[in-house]
């Protein structure tokens, strides 16, 4: 035994490495582990971000129902004449975006990640345009639009427009971030 204690003492172990040695790999191993960890908690939000920008999308293709441009798919026509701007509403195209807004809602499952103020919004446009629909739902039978008189009807879905065009760009770029 004596003979050992010896040649330790006569080898001269260099300590500092010999621990050094020891727990290098061990801080290696821990810090490959603190990596993965951050890893896989982030990829979650990484499938719920890429969902939520998805919905944005779909939410954002629902503009060109609500939109005042128009093109084929807007709900809402205007035409000047003589007496000033008249306002319709075309029926087919009002039920179309009905129709794709709950299919982007509830079929999409896109409803649970918008942001509150996007769904109502979208769904305030929709309770407007039903109760346009069945307000004049006697008159809509021999024509494809539906004039609108009332002009605070207007006003506001312009303003829902601009408000819905605004809030999804804030979302959009929050998730940007």
């Amino acid at each position: 035994m004596c003979n050992l204690v010896a040649a330790a003492e006569a080898a001269q172990v260099n300590w500092p490495l010999e621990i050094a040695k020891m727990v290098v790999p061990c801080a290696v191993v821990l810090l490959g582990l603190w990596v993965w960890h951050r890893q896989k908690r982030s990829e979650p939000r990484y499938y719920i971000n890429q969902k939520r920008l998805d919905g944005l999308m779909k939410a954002w293709s629902l503009l060109a129902y609500i939109t005042e441009v128009e093109n084929p798919k807007a709900v809402m026509l205007w035409e000047k004449d003589a007496n000033g701007t008249s306002f319709y509403i075309r029926p087919k195209m009002a039920r179309e975006y009905m129709d794709k807004l709950v299919e982007m809602f509830y079929e999409g499952g896109y409803g649970l990640l918008l942001g509150g103020e996007v769904k109502e919004l979208l769904y305030e446009y929709r309770g407007l345009l039903y109760g346009v629909l069945l307000k004049d739902k006697s008159e809509q039978g021999k024509d494809e639009r539906i004039k609108i008189q009332n002009d605070e009807l207007v006003k506001r879905m312009k303003e829902i427009y601009s408000e819905l065009n605004e809030e999804l760009r804030k979302k959009l770029k929050e998730i940007e971030r």
